[in-house]
């Protein structure tokens, strides 16, 4: 037997639970998206716009989610790295190890998902993230970020955090979550 495709999210950072689903129903699916990016000097941009067309088989009408994101930042003391269409690690002019003070950058970044078409309503989820970035070295760095995210909850609670479930269930259809988080990063 086939596994059925579940499309969900959760609310910002990874280990809160999810908050969005529409609960297993697609036999396959499609994605068309585009994305883009760019760098000048110290300032970057990039953004993508997907739609995936999910396939249940026996619906009426296949439904159709879409969503994105936009980021734009700008670094100081040093600049970010588009190489073979991705961002690689920025280039920092005085690294903290060679006497410098490493580079800091200001971000924003908005992203959105549409789980509502057709039949199914696994609810929208907005999110705007502020942040900075403190790269002492290369490979090194650390990441505070704010958010605010914005959900219309939808109406379908398989697959999502039992606390979203019991207040689905109680008739609550929207939730705002604000918070923080701090993130180190080493890659080697």
């Amino acid at each position: 037997a086939q596994t059925l495709i579940t499309y969900r999210q959760r609310p910002v950072i990874h280990n809160s639970g999810r908050i969005l689903s529409t609960g297993a129903f697609a036999h396959k699916d499609l994605f068309l998206g585009a994305e883009a990016a760019a760098t000048l000097r110290n300032f970057w941009f990039a953004g993508e716009y997907g739609v995936t067309f999910a396939d249940c088989g026996t619906c009426a009408d296949n439904p159709a989610f879409s969503g994105g994101y936009v980021e734009a930042g700008v670094m100081f003391g040093g600049e970010r790295v588009l190489k073979k269409g991705r961002f690689d690690r920025p280039n920092i002019h005085r690294p903290v190890m060679k006497g410098g003070l490493g580079a800091a950058a200001l971000t924003f970044r908005f992203d959105s998902i549409d789980l509502v078409d057709s039949a199914v309503d696994g609810g929208a989820l907005s999110r705007a993230i502020p942040g900075a970035e403190w790269w002492p070295a290369h490979h090194f760095k650390i990441a505070p970020n704010g958010f605010i995210a914005s959900a219309d909850l939808g109406s379908i609670t398989a697959g999502i955090d039992p606390a979203y479930a019991l207040a689905i269930g109680q008739g609550v259809t929207e939730d705002t979550v604000n918070g923080g988080s701090v993130r180190a990063q080493f890659d080697f």
